[in-house]
């Protein structure tokens, strides 16, 4: 598994902080942020509110 450095402005990252009861914010290429629920074990997309299967997610990631 590999991991790539994506440069992420200030302004938009200061837009997703920490939310109780979930990791992240996560941020991913063309402005795309996810949280991870433990609790449901699915991700949260904030930008629609709602969570994501994690077939979807691998879908999601891999167009980031």
């Amino acid at each position: 598994m590999g991991y790539r450095i994506i440069n992420v402005s200030q302004e938009f990252r200061a837009q997703f902080e920490a939310r109780e009861g979930l990791e992240g914010p996560f941020f991913y290429d063309g402005n795309q942020v996810l949280y991870y629920c433990p609790k449901e074990g699915k991700y949260l997309n904030p930008q629609t509110d709602m969570f994501l299967t994690y077939a979807e997610y691998e879908i999601f990631s891999a167009k980031a």
